[in-house]
């Protein structure tokens, strides 16, 4: 990715993050940069552009997040540690979770994207259940589907937490990343086994 394009994501997650999504139009974001709307033209013809440019920004840290997980290790110290940066790293990107139903009620390309990389996410957690049972930390499921139910709630707390903490919480303020990583971990308590257990105890 060539500079100024980066220049132009970068700063359009500042902007989005501040102004919201609907209200700001490619010359306000060209003005703000410091560059011609001609030139951010060139390189995004859209602000649709744009923000499917950022959320493959999101992504490619995701990517490296879940790459960093030591799975030779693994214990569920390591499911804390990864949640923990991971909610931190959608905060700086917050305005995408924020304005999720928004941006895909006007961009039928972002609603296609975000459910394709929903199953590489859900393969993602299955290969970590499936780690933990082989390491003793989680159970085997008992009925069939439990744990592509237990994948499904997650999906639903990684999407809405964030705007949850806005609203209870304080909008102006830093989510506590500690309080959100350990309510996210205990989605997991009751599929654990007592060495799994140990570890969520020692971490609250």
């Amino acid at each position: 990715m060539n500079k100024t394009k980066r220049k132009i994501l970068e700063n359009s997650i500042e902007i989005f993050n501040s102004k919201g999504v609907a209200d700001v139009s490619l010359r306000f974001i060209a003005k703000e940069i410091g560059i011609s709307h001609g030139n951010l033209m060139y390189h995004f013809k859209s602000k649709s552009e744009i923000i499917q440019g950022i959320h493959q920004m999101l992504l490619e840290k995701a990517i490296e997040l879940n790459e960093g997980i030591d799975r030779l290790n693994f214990d569920i110290t390591e499911l804390y540690v990864a949640t923990k940066k991971g909610f931190q790293v959608i905060h700086e990107f917050r305005f995408l979770l924020n304005e999720l139903l928004y941006i895909v009620k006007t961009d039928r390309n972002m609603l296609n994207i975000i459910r394709s990389i929903e199953k590489t996410r859900t393969k993602m957690y299955e290969e970590l259940i499936q780690l933990s049972i082989e390491n003793g930390l989680m159970r085997k499921e008992i009925y069939k589907s439990e744990y592509d139910n237990l994948i499904k709630r997650i999906r639903i707390f990684s999407d809405h937490w964030l705007t949850s903490a806005f609203i209870y919480d304080g909008l102006e303020q830093e989510p506590d990343f500690d309080k959100y990583t350990n309510l996210f971990v205990d989605q997991f308590y009751p599929y654990l086994t007592e060495k799994g257990r140990l570890v969520v105890k020692n971490n609250n």
